[in-house]
């Protein structure tokens, strides 16, 4: 009997220890999860496995003293006493099974609602979409810390705190600092920072990016467009190109900013998929222009009234300084500054990031970091650093699971 209980306590204390640590490592966040992460999933079935372990030993007991009843002979002795071995080790399992559930639960659930705010999280954390406020006081980011959500921090890395809960990607603020545009589980969402219901702007999966114009009452989106569009080896088809669309805040309609492109881009050829799409825009400070992504990765800066188009260089993810004088973006896996007007050649500030948002004062540059030599939204571990326009004085200003 006295190893029956060692043993079980000793089982106890593991599943107990396995919960405390590694639960937090299982919090994805992923869409699909948005009402429990995965240390809430475990501690709930575990809740509920101990209330049904309790509830199985209350049937037990019950059972055996109805027999005990019917029987009339029966004595606690013949079933607790020196031959009731059986049903002791029974009883110590049930118990012992529901304490772990129980105790392991509520430590999960524990677990799970620990503070997100702080620099250390679990392994699997992804803080990405970094974008800078108009005022430079604050960086909003999209991250699957804390069940996942919108968050800000200082520059300096303190005062984090989380402004919206659930799935959000694709982060932008708008002119006057007031509200955030994000893609969230039903469309592209506008939420007002100081309150934490967010409004669906626009419906359906067929949109995403979202990036506010100066004049603060419209946003260019992504959206999905089907049509026909060339073969490489001749013909046609149809399928689904991304165009940039403007949509104004109080419609529900969005139409294209610009007519489709009918040169080629790159190894695109005209009037392929390829040439045709247009992705990840951002506006100059006048909103004059627009810079975006080209067919299969070219940053392009497209004159909106004109359409003149000049090519910058090979990259994703384009950001136009305040200033007017630069964008950043990604180059194939680093961070790269190039003149506006296409002049002089790109000069690369960082190495292993991307998605980058300018400081007020055009100086400082906030960028995703990749860890572990990859990007990806939920498959690698990103933080996020910041880093000077020329290439130095790079920070981290989150840490994902790493320690400071």
């Amino acid at each position: 009997m006295k190893a029956t209980l060692w043993t079980w306590t000793a089982l106890c204390a593991g599943i107990v220890t396995l919960t405390f640590f590694a639960a937090p490592a299982w919090d994805t966040s992923k869409e699909g999860w948005e009402l429990f992460s995965g240390a809430e999933v475990f501690g709930f079935i575990a809740v509920l496995m101990g209330i049904a372990w309790l509830a199985g030993l209350g049937v037990l007991a019950t059972i055996v003293a109805l027999v005990r009843i019917v029987r009339r002979n029966a004595r606690v002795g013949a079933w607790w006493g020196r031959r009731g071995r059986l049903a002791k080790v029974t009883v110590v399992v049930l118990a012992g099974t529901a304490a772990v559930a129980l105790i392991g639960g509520m430590v999960a659930q524990v677990r799970s609602g620990e503070d997100a705010t702080s620099n250390f999280v679990s392994f699997g954390t992804v803080d990405a979409d970094p974008d800078w406020s108009p005022d430079g006081r604050w960086i909003a980011f999209a991250t699957t810390r804390g069940r996942g959500g919108i968050y800000l921090i200082r520059p300096d890395g303190t005062g984090m705190r989380r402004v919206y809960r659930g799935t959000a990607t694709d982060v932008d603020w708008s002119p006057d600092g007031k509200t955030i545009a994000f893609v969230g589980s039903r469309g592209v969402y506008v939420l007002r920072v100081d309150k934490s219901k967010p409004r669906l702007f626009l419906r359906g999966g067929a949109f995403s990016l979202p990036a506010w114009a100066p004049n603060g009452r419209e946003l260019a989106v992504v959206r999905d467009e089907p049509g026909v569009f060339a073969l490489y080896g001749g013909g046609s088809f149809k399928f689904s190109a991304p165009a940039i669309h403007i949509a104004r805040l109080g419609e529900t309609r969005s139409h294209r900013l610009l007519p489709r492109y009918r040169g080629s881009v790159g190894a695109g050829r005209p009037g392929s998929v390829a040439a045709v799409s247009e992705t990840d825009p951002a506006w100059s400070p006048d909103g004059r222009r627009i810079t975006f992504q080209a067919g299969d990765g070219v940053i392009v800066v497209v004159d909106v009234k004109t359409g003149r188009r000049t090519s910058i260089g090979g990259g994703y993810e384009p950001a136009w300084s305040p200033d007017g004088r630069l964008i950043a973006y990604q180059c194939y896996g680093d961070v790269c500054a190039a003149d506006a007007d296409g002049s002089g050649r790109a000069h690369r500030i960082a190495s292993g990031g991307g998605d980058p948002s300018w400081s007020r004062d055009s100086r400082l540059v906030v960028f995703e970091r990749y860890l572990y030599g990859g990007a990806g939204w939920g498959s690698h571990p990103q933080s996020l650093a910041i880093v000077g326009v020329n290439g130095e004085g790079q920070r981290d200003l989150t840490y994902g699971h790493r320690l400071p």
